[in-house]
Protein backbone atom coordinates (compact mmCIF):
# COMPACT_ATOMS: atom_id res chain seq x y z
CA UNK A 1 0.00 0.00 0.00
CA UNK A 2 2.90 2.39 0.67
CA UNK A 3 4.13 1.77 -2.85
CA UNK A 4 0.70 2.58 -4.28
CA UNK A 5 0.47 5.79 -2.25
CA UNK A 6 3.94 6.85 -3.42
CA UNK A 7 3.00 6.24 -7.03
CA UNK A 8 -0.16 8.31 -6.60
CA UNK A 9 1.81 11.22 -5.17
CA UNK A 10 4.15 11.16 -8.15
CA UNK A 11 1.20 10.90 -10.53
CA UNK A 12 -0.46 13.91 -8.95
CA UNK A 13 2.39 16.04 -10.26
CA UNK A 14 1.11 15.13 -13.70
CA UNK A 15 -2.44 16.29 -13.06
CA UNK A 16 -3.65 15.58 -16.57
CA UNK A 17 -3.20 11.85 -16.01
CA UNK A 18 -5.94 11.87 -13.37
CA UNK A 19 -8.26 14.65 -14.47
CA UNK A 20 -8.00 14.74 -18.26
CA UNK A 21 -8.78 11.04 -18.42
CA UNK A 22 -11.72 11.58 -16.11
CA UNK A 23 -10.79 9.15 -13.34
CA UNK A 24 -12.25 11.41 -10.67
CA UNK A 25 -14.39 13.87 -12.65
CA UNK A 26 -16.56 11.46 -14.63
CA UNK A 27 -18.04 9.48 -11.77
CA UNK A 28 -21.52 7.97 -12.16
CA UNK A 29 -23.93 6.46 -9.65
CA UNK A 30 -24.16 2.79 -8.59
CA UNK A 31 -27.24 2.07 -10.69
CA UNK A 32 -25.59 3.08 -13.94
CA UNK A 33 -22.24 1.57 -13.03
CA UNK A 34 -24.08 -1.76 -13.11
CA UNK A 35 -25.69 -0.86 -16.46
CA UNK A 36 -22.53 -0.75 -18.52
CA UNK A 37 -21.52 2.67 -17.11
CA UNK A 38 -24.11 4.49 -19.23
CA UNK A 39 -24.30 8.25 -18.56
CA UNK A 40 -27.03 9.82 -20.71
CA UNK A 41 -30.00 7.86 -19.30
CA UNK A 42 -30.22 7.43 -15.54
CA UNK A 43 -33.51 6.80 -13.75
CA UNK A 44 -31.94 7.04 -10.32
CA UNK A 45 -31.44 10.16 -8.24
CA UNK A 46 -27.73 9.85 -9.06
CA UNK A 47 -28.46 11.42 -12.44
CA UNK A 48 -27.25 14.51 -10.56
CA UNK A 49 -23.74 13.24 -11.39
CA UNK A 50 -24.36 13.31 -15.14
CA UNK A 51 -27.49 14.21 -17.14
CA UNK A 52 -29.76 16.12 -14.75
CA UNK A 53 -32.47 16.23 -17.45
CA UNK A 54 -33.51 12.78 -16.20
CA UNK A 55 -34.64 14.38 -12.93
CA UNK A 56 -37.08 16.83 -14.52
CA UNK A 57 -40.12 14.63 -13.83
CA UNK A 58 -39.25 13.76 -10.23
CA UNK A 59 -42.07 14.36 -7.74
CA UNK A 60 -40.43 13.82 -4.36
CA UNK A 61 -37.65 15.66 -2.59
CA UNK A 62 -34.71 13.29 -2.26
CA UNK A 63 -31.32 13.27 -0.56
CA UNK A 64 -28.62 10.63 -0.64
CA UNK A 65 -25.05 9.57 -0.03
CA UNK A 66 -22.75 7.26 -1.99
CA UNK A 67 -19.32 5.69 -1.73
CA UNK A 68 -17.26 4.43 -4.62
CA UNK A 69 -13.89 2.65 -4.66
CA UNK A 70 -11.96 2.27 -7.89
CA UNK A 71 -9.99 -0.92 -8.38
CA UNK A 72 -10.36 -1.63 -4.63
CA UNK A 73 -7.77 1.04 -3.77
CA UNK A 74 -8.78 3.24 -0.83
CA UNK A 75 -6.74 6.19 -2.16
CA UNK A 76 -8.94 6.18 -5.28
CA UNK A 77 -12.24 6.26 -3.37
CA UNK A 78 -14.92 8.95 -3.70
CA UNK A 79 -17.67 10.14 -1.36
CA UNK A 80 -20.77 11.91 -2.62
CA UNK A 81 -23.85 13.65 -1.26
CA UNK A 82 -26.71 14.87 -3.44
CA UNK A 83 -30.15 16.43 -3.16
CA UNK A 84 -33.04 16.97 -5.60
CA UNK A 85 -35.85 19.45 -5.00
CA UNK A 86 -38.81 19.30 -7.44
CA UNK A 87 -41.08 22.34 -7.60
CA UNK A 88 -43.56 23.94 -9.98
CA UNK A 89 -40.74 25.54 -11.97
CA UNK A 90 -38.73 22.34 -12.50
CA UNK A 91 -36.18 20.43 -10.40
CA UNK A 92 -33.21 21.93 -8.59
CA UNK A 93 -30.27 19.68 -7.74
CA UNK A 94 -27.13 19.97 -5.64
CA UNK A 95 -24.02 17.80 -5.49
CA UNK A 96 -20.90 17.57 -3.33
CA UNK A 97 -18.19 15.06 -4.28
CA UNK A 98 -14.81 14.44 -2.68
CA UNK A 99 -12.21 11.97 -3.88
CA UNK A 100 -8.61 10.97 -3.38
CA UNK A 101 -6.61 10.96 -0.16
CA UNK A 102 -4.86 13.41 2.15
CA UNK A 103 -1.93 14.12 -0.18
CA UNK A 104 -3.96 14.58 -3.35
CA UNK A 105 -7.69 15.27 -3.25
CA UNK A 106 -10.33 16.42 -5.70
CA UNK A 107 -13.64 18.10 -4.83
CA UNK A 108 -16.58 18.86 -7.09
CA UNK A 109 -19.58 21.04 -6.30
CA UNK A 110 -22.54 21.05 -8.70
CA UNK A 111 -25.77 23.03 -9.00
CA UNK A 112 -28.31 21.93 -11.60
CA UNK A 113 -31.74 22.72 -12.98
CA UNK A 114 -34.01 20.60 -15.16
CA UNK A 115 -37.48 21.01 -16.60
CA UNK A 116 -40.10 19.03 -18.49
CA UNK A 117 -41.64 20.44 -21.67
CA UNK A 118 -44.98 18.79 -22.26
CA UNK A 119 -43.81 15.54 -20.71
CA UNK A 120 -42.14 14.46 -23.96
CA UNK A 121 -38.97 16.54 -23.76
CA UNK A 122 -36.81 16.90 -20.65
CA UNK A 123 -33.87 19.31 -20.55
CA UNK A 124 -31.31 20.19 -17.90
CA UNK A 125 -28.11 22.07 -17.20
CA UNK A 126 -25.54 21.87 -14.43
CA UNK A 127 -22.72 24.18 -13.36
CA UNK A 128 -19.73 22.60 -11.62
CA UNK A 129 -16.84 23.93 -9.57
CA UNK A 130 -13.82 21.62 -9.42
CA UNK A 131 -10.83 21.89 -7.08
CA UNK A 132 -7.63 19.87 -6.81
CA UNK A 133 -5.44 20.09 -3.71
CA UNK A 134 -1.97 18.59 -3.45
CA UNK A 135 -0.18 18.63 -0.11
CA UNK A 136 2.23 21.56 0.01
CA UNK A 137 0.92 23.17 -3.19
CA UNK A 138 -1.62 25.85 -4.01
CA UNK A 139 -5.13 24.72 -4.80
CA UNK A 140 -6.07 24.53 -8.48
CA UNK A 141 -9.67 25.10 -9.55
CA UNK A 142 -11.96 25.44 -12.57
CA UNK A 143 -15.60 25.90 -13.58
CA UNK A 144 -17.33 23.79 -16.21
CA UNK A 145 -20.88 23.02 -17.33
CA UNK A 146 -22.90 20.08 -18.59
CA UNK A 147 -26.15 19.99 -20.55
CA UNK A 148 -28.53 17.21 -21.42
CA UNK A 149 -31.85 16.37 -23.03
CA UNK A 150 -34.17 13.36 -22.94
CA UNK A 151 -36.84 12.83 -25.61
CA UNK A 152 -39.69 10.36 -25.15
CA UNK A 153 -41.29 9.77 -28.59
CA UNK A 154 -43.28 6.82 -27.22
CA UNK A 155 -43.90 5.35 -23.79
CA UNK A 156 -41.43 2.54 -24.48
CA UNK A 157 -38.56 4.49 -26.10
CA UNK A 158 -36.33 7.17 -24.55
CA UNK A 159 -33.62 9.00 -26.50
CA UNK A 160 -30.99 11.04 -24.68
CA UNK A 161 -28.02 13.29 -25.36
CA UNK A 162 -25.50 14.50 -22.80
CA UNK A 163 -22.56 16.89 -23.18
CA UNK A 164 -20.02 17.58 -20.45
CA UNK A 165 -17.66 20.55 -20.56
CA UNK A 166 -18.75 21.85 -24.01
CA UNK A 167 -16.77 25.04 -23.33
CA UNK A 168 -13.55 23.00 -22.98
CA UNK A 169 -12.63 24.50 -19.63
CA UNK A 170 -9.12 23.95 -18.31
CA UNK A 171 -7.55 23.85 -14.87
CA UNK A 172 -4.21 25.54 -14.24
CA UNK A 173 -1.77 23.39 -12.34
CA UNK A 174 1.93 24.12 -11.73
CA UNK A 175 1.80 26.91 -14.30
CA UNK A 176 0.30 24.72 -17.03
CA UNK A 177 -3.29 24.52 -18.29
CA UNK A 178 -4.84 21.05 -18.50
CA UNK A 179 -8.15 20.62 -20.25
CA UNK A 180 -10.93 18.85 -18.40
CA UNK A 181 -12.65 15.95 -20.19
CA UNK A 182 -15.19 16.98 -22.81
CA UNK A 183 -17.72 14.16 -23.24
CA UNK A 184 -20.45 13.67 -25.83
CA UNK A 185 -22.96 10.86 -25.19
CA UNK A 186 -25.96 9.57 -27.16
CA UNK A 187 -28.20 6.97 -25.56
CA UNK A 188 -31.37 5.01 -26.19
CA UNK A 189 -33.64 3.01 -23.90
CA UNK A 190 -36.26 0.49 -24.90
CA UNK A 191 -38.83 -0.84 -22.45
CA UNK A 192 -39.27 -4.31 -23.84
CA UNK A 193 -41.66 -5.09 -20.99
CA UNK A 194 -42.87 -3.21 -17.87
CA UNK A 195 -40.24 -5.14 -15.93
CA UNK A 196 -37.37 -5.00 -18.45
CA UNK A 197 -35.23 -2.08 -19.65
CA UNK A 198 -32.63 -2.37 -22.42
CA UNK A 199 -30.14 0.48 -22.82
CA UNK A 200 -27.34 1.36 -25.24
CA UNK A 201 -25.01 4.32 -25.53
CA UNK A 202 -22.08 5.65 -27.50
CA UNK A 203 -19.68 7.97 -25.67
CA UNK A 204 -17.03 10.11 -27.33
CA UNK A 205 -14.26 11.90 -25.50
CA UNK A 206 -12.38 14.37 -27.67
CA UNK A 207 -9.02 12.67 -27.96
CA UNK A 208 -10.26 9.07 -27.73
CA UNK A 209 -12.15 6.65 -29.95
CA UNK A 210 -15.90 6.17 -29.37
CA UNK A 211 -16.85 3.92 -26.46
CA UNK A 212 -19.87 1.63 -26.89
CA UNK A 213 -21.95 0.50 -23.93
CA UNK A 214 -25.04 -1.58 -23.25
CA UNK A 215 -27.05 -2.63 -20.22
CA UNK A 216 -30.18 -4.47 -19.18
CA UNK A 217 -32.31 -4.19 -16.05
CA UNK A 218 -34.93 -6.54 -14.64
CA UNK A 219 -37.27 -5.54 -11.82
CA UNK A 220 -39.56 -7.60 -9.64
CA UNK A 221 -42.74 -5.80 -8.54
CA UNK A 222 -40.84 -2.48 -8.82
CA UNK A 223 -38.98 -3.19 -5.57
CA UNK A 224 -36.05 -5.49 -6.42
CA UNK A 225 -33.75 -4.75 -9.36
CA UNK A 226 -31.07 -6.83 -11.09
CA UNK A 227 -28.72 -5.14 -13.56
CA UNK A 228 -25.82 -6.03 -15.84
CA UNK A 229 -23.93 -4.43 -18.69
CA UNK A 230 -20.83 -4.33 -20.83
CA UNK A 231 -18.59 -1.63 -22.24
CA UNK A 232 -15.25 -1.63 -24.03
CA UNK A 233 -12.45 -1.46 -25.21
CA UNK A 234 -10.87 -3.04 -23.23
CA UNK A 235 -14.03 -4.86 -22.29
CA UNK A 236 -15.45 -4.10 -18.84
CA UNK A 237 -18.27 -6.23 -17.40
CA UNK A 238 -20.64 -4.73 -14.86
CA UNK A 239 -23.38 -6.00 -12.60
CA UNK A 240 -25.36 -4.98 -9.54
CA UNK A 241 -28.79 -4.57 -8.03
CA UNK A 242 -31.05 -2.51 -5.88
CA UNK A 243 -33.93 -2.43 -3.45
CA UNK A 244 -36.48 0.39 -3.62
CA UNK A 245 -39.36 0.70 -1.19
CA UNK A 246 -41.40 3.81 -0.36
CA UNK A 247 -38.92 6.30 1.15
CA UNK A 248 -35.68 4.35 0.63
CA UNK A 249 -33.57 3.28 -2.37
CA UNK A 250 -30.43 1.15 -1.94
CA UNK A 251 -28.28 0.41 -4.99
CA UNK A 252 -24.96 -1.34 -5.54
CA UNK A 253 -22.86 -1.57 -8.67
CA UNK A 254 -19.67 -3.36 -9.66
CA UNK A 255 -17.52 -3.18 -12.76
CA UNK A 256 -14.69 -5.55 -13.63
CA UNK A 257 -11.98 -3.99 -15.79
CA UNK A 258 -9.98 -6.50 -17.82
CA UNK A 259 -6.66 -4.99 -16.70
CA UNK A 260 -7.22 -2.91 -13.56
CA UNK A 261 -9.64 -5.11 -11.65
CA UNK A 262 -12.84 -4.52 -9.70
CA UNK A 263 -14.50 -1.21 -8.81
CA UNK A 264 -17.53 -0.97 -6.53
CA UNK A 265 -20.17 1.57 -5.58
CA UNK A 266 -22.91 1.79 -2.95
CA UNK A 267 -25.63 4.43 -2.78
CA UNK A 268 -28.49 5.27 -0.41
CA UNK A 269 -31.29 7.69 -1.28
CA UNK A 270 -34.14 8.89 0.92
CA UNK A 271 -37.41 10.33 -0.43
CA UNK A 272 -39.46 12.88 1.45
CA UNK A 273 -43.12 13.66 0.82
CA UNK A 274 -44.50 14.99 -2.45
CA UNK A 275 -43.57 18.53 -3.40
CA UNK A 276 -44.58 18.73 -7.05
Amino acid sequence: MKLIASLLIVASNFFHINVCRGQDVNIIGPQNIALGQIRSIDHSSWAVLTNVANLAVRKKVSAGISYQRKFEIAALSSRMAAVSFPNKFGTLTGLVLQGGFEKSSISRYGLGYSRSFGGKVLAGMQFNYLTHQIEGAERADAFYASIGVVIQPTSSIHLAAFVQNPEQAAIRHYGTDYYLPSLFCLGVQWSADPHVLILAEVEKEQEYSPLYKSGIQFNFKDHVFVRTGISGKPVAYSFGGGFHYKWLAVDVGFVQHATLGLSSSLGLFFFIGNSK
